[in-house]
């Protein structure tokens, strides 16, 4: 399983990036910089398993988690669905990415 995360936004307590997955999208990274990490896994793919979704998180630890004893702690949450869409705010109307109303 081939991993990958590209930075899409990064601020100075924040960072997004898309998860790709044997290049194809998996979903999303958002993380949260505080006293702890916060970051919020959305997975787009219903199919896969748990055990798959365990390597994706291995990777981010591997990634983005140091063993610098000053690191922060840090806390995963994952969601599991699918993509519709973002609001524009220029034009105030949903920007349909997959087709769904």
């Amino acid at each position: 399983m081939d991993i990958k995360f590209t930075r899409i936004v990064r601020t100075s307590s924040s960072e997004q990036y898309f998860v790709w997955c044997n290049d194809e999208s998996l979903g999303q990274l958002d993380l949260h910089y505080d006293s702890v990490i916060h970051a919020t896994l959305y997975v787009l793919d219903d199919n896969f398993t748990i055990d798959e979704i365990s390597r994706v998180l291995n990777h981010f630890e591997e990634s983005f988690i140091t063993d610098d004893p000053k690191q922060k702690d840090f806390v995963v949450s994952v969601y599991q669905g699918r993509d519709i869409g973002a609001l524009v705010s220029q034009k105030l109307k949903l920007w349909e990415k997959s087709g769904h109303k």
